[in-house]
């Protein structure tokens, strides 16, 4: 008889991908976590007691990125039940230990700045200059003590858990299985007839996509008529509003700033215009945009202290080094070729599926107590 599992995860697009990953599976309910207000996988609103009724029920609890909401659910249950933790990296990151382990220095230089005139900011360069003394404090004390109850961890690339491992106490197993991506969900159409030139840049409004030290990077080529894609649609938004400015100051008229979420059909038509995608990012992030590089045929550039870097080099993906950026510098048809087959063979639907029927027979054998 199948486990009664119960899903919880933010308010995100994964979720439909997470639906895939499920599959034919019985007993499974996907809940989205939005603070205090909770939904179906279709949006609809779900009360406190019916969520708990569904928690009460369930042998296992998969928390999808694990913050403070969803990690309350977890620290009070009524009884012990199995916990698979889906880390998706910054609930992994935000802990106190890493502080600012990811960030290169003149985007260092820019956060401690840009706290000096914010106070939300100065309040979290205080809590990070507080290191390991702030995981005693909200909210990293909720979700560190969920992360202590879970039985299974699974990581978007293995180096996620061997730094969480170097730096916490853990008990929990490793089980890999990434399913963060939106290639098969709704698979885009590529152009190969259409001439492709542009360049993209970073995710998100962060501090580790170290957009400074990239945007300095593109600033020494004629970039002529290409056009360098920069998303800021979530994050910080002083951070957004500087990066805005510096990359108009850099790259001028070629700076396109993404500050307001697209369609993703509008979002896939930018990607397919871009003959390369730079991603910064020392630690693992951005996967769903760097699987997207490989379905478009992209040339990948990553920082290689990421360990995304070391863990699609593994499986045979080629990937170039940002430090070696060059606009001209393209991958050859084969190179790009045999990285949509890998992303096929390691990302696609059948693989998945499998890797989470095998994660589905491990977690039976767990005793919750």
């Amino acid at each position: 008889m199948p486990q009664k599992c119960v899903h919880l995860i933010i308010d995100s697009y994964v979720r439909f991908s997470l639906q895939n990953l499920i599959g034919s599976n019985t007993g499974h309910k996907i809940f989205i976590v939005k603070e205090k207000q909770y939904y179906d996988i279709q949006k609809n609103e779900v009360s406190d007691e019916i969520l708990w009724k569904h928690i009460n029920e369930a042998e296992v609890i998969f928390a999808h990125f694990l913050n403070e909401h969803i990690a309350s659910f977890i620290n009070n249950l009524d009884e012990p039940k199995k916990i698979v933790w889906f880390c998706w990296g910054q609930d992994l990151y935000d802990l106190g230990r890493f502080r600012n382990d990811f960030l290169l220095q003149k985007t260092r230089k820019a956060y401690y700045k840009t706290g000096l005139t914010n106070l939300n900011q100065l309040k979290n360069i205080l809590q990070k200059a507080l290191g390991r003394f702030n995981d005693f404090l909200p909210p990293n004390r909720s979700v560190l003590k969920a992360i202590q109850k879970a039985h299974v961890i699974v990581p978007v690339v293995q180096g996620d858990y061997d730094n969480l491992k170097a730096k916490y106490p853990i008990d929990a197993e490793v089980f890999n299985v990434n399913y963060v991506n939106n290639v098969f969900f709704k698979q885009p159409e590529v152009d190969s007839t259409q001439p492709r030139k542009n360049i993209l840049v970073g995710n998100s409004a962060s501090f580790t996509n170290n957009h400074i030290e990239a945007i300095d990077l593109l600033s020494n080529f004629s970039l002529n008529d290409l056009s360098v894609y920069i998303p800021l649609t979530y994050g910080k938004e002083k951070y957004a509003q500087l990066i805005k400015e510096y990359a108009f100051k850099k790259l001028h008229d070629q700076a396109q700033i993404i500050e307001n979420r697209l369609p993703l059909d509008d979002y896939m038509s930018i990607f397919s215009n871009c003959r390369s995608v730079i991603m910064n990012h020392c630690r693992q992030q951005a996967m769903g945009n760097i699987l997207l590089a490989f379905w478009f045929e992209t040339t990948l550039f990553l920082n290689p202290k990421a360990d995304h870097y070391k863990d699609l080099s593994q499986k045979g993906f080629k990937i170039l080094n940002v430090s070696d950026f060059n606009p001209e510098l393209e991958l050859s048809n084969q190179e790009k070729k045999q990285n949509k087959d890998l992303l096929i063979k390691w990302f696609g639907p059948n693989y998945l599926q499998s890797q989470f029927n095998k994660l589905l027979q491990k977690i039976k054998d767990i005793d919750p107590n």
